[in-house]
């Protein structure tokens, strides 16, 4: 077993939600028949408050398929690691650490995957309507530029675990600031 995550408390929240997706989609491929058996007498996973008249549900049978498919299972893997690329830059952003760092290489780079994120998932260089040079940022082994624009960020660019490594980096960094 290789080492665990070691971040800065900015980017905790995003490490939890990504800890707490991946232990949902291997609980049932570890578990399934006792999952399904603990599950039996709930008519759906979870009920969520709701601003309007009904609370909503979601499905217990649909969670279970989800991680009984690759492909679906990808899918959501990759949809949250989107979604936790905008939290954590947005996080360190808000952060009072942001100004000093922000023309970081790795900060600049997070901030490219988090276009990327907010973009379905592709690179995305464009202002408006113009394609805008991004230049060229490295983080580690992997440089972003102009010729990957359109191109999938994750998990073809952007492997599911390089956020531990990334997160690392910028944490050492904003330590340092």
């Amino acid at each position: 077993m290789d080492r665990p995550v070691v971040i800065d408390e900015v980017f905790n929240l995003g490490l939890d939600v990504y800890t707490t997706m991946f232990g949902g989609l291997i609980a049932p491929k570890l578990c399934e028949s006792a999952l399904s058996d603990s599950l039996k007498d709930f008519p759906a996973l979870v009920a969520l408050d709701s601003s309007f008249s009904n609370d909503i549900f979601i499905d217990k049978n649909n969670y279970l398929s989800i991680a009984k498919t690759e492909k679906r299972a990808q899918d959501v893997t990759n949809a949250t690691l989107s979604m936790i690329i905008v939290f954590t830059y947005e996080s360190l952003k808000s952060s009072s650490h942001f100004e000093k760092v922000k023309d970081k290489e790795e900060v600049k780079f997070l901030r490219h995957l988090r276009n990327a994120a907010a973009h379905g998932n592709k690179f995305h260089f464009y202002n408006g309507t113009r394609l805008a040079d991004p230049g060229i940022v490295s983080w580690r082994t992997k440089t972003i530029d102009i010729s990957i624009q359109g191109q999938t960020a994750f998990p073809n660019f952007f492997k599911h675990g390089d956020l531990g490594f990334l997160l690392e980096d910028i944490s050492s960094i904003v330590k340092e600031s």
